[in-house]
């Protein structure tokens, strides 16, 4: 029984996809760069989606391209880059307003990430009692 009520506790905890179609596109003011932003013949298409849920409502998801910070997400929010092709750093930091200290680059995850000329890569940002992670996915 014991075991039963830890499960469901521990589930909502972790957050939930959210389809590409429902998220809210980031407000600009959390834009840090113009860098990536017009598509051209060269490049492909990096979109960066956070899930939603309880954990960790109160932070912002920093996404970092190359190392350079791009952008500042909320839950239910995405951002799209067009890199040229080749392979990427992406890296992900939890931080923002209010309840969280800043952003810590030692809270830092990321993946190598290859962009294909005219083709799209989707990534989210999940959150769990492991921590934040970033898990390749379908738009």
């Amino acid at each position: 029984m014991c075991l039963v009520i830890l499960a469901h506790f521990m589930s909502g905890c972790a957050t939930e996809l959210v389809p590409t179609s429902q998220a809210w596109p980031v407000p600009k003011n959390r834009l840090l760069t113009q860098k990536w932003r017009s598509p051209t013949t060269d490049t492909g298409s990096l979109i960066v989606k956070r899930d939603r849920g309880l954990v960790e409502t109160d932070c912002f998801s920093r996404v970092y391209i190359e190392g350079v910070p791009v952008a500042d997400l909320d839950a239910s929010e995405m951002v799209e880059f067009f890199l040229p092709a080749g392979e990427h750093i992406l890296e992900i930091g939890v931080g923002g307003e209010e309840l969280c200290e800043g952003f810590s680059e030692e809270k830092l995850t990321g993946a190598s990430v290859i962009i294909t000329k005219g083709r799209q890569k989707v990534f989210r940002i999940k959150t769990g009692t492991g921590g934040t992670v970033l898990i390749p996915t379908t738009p």
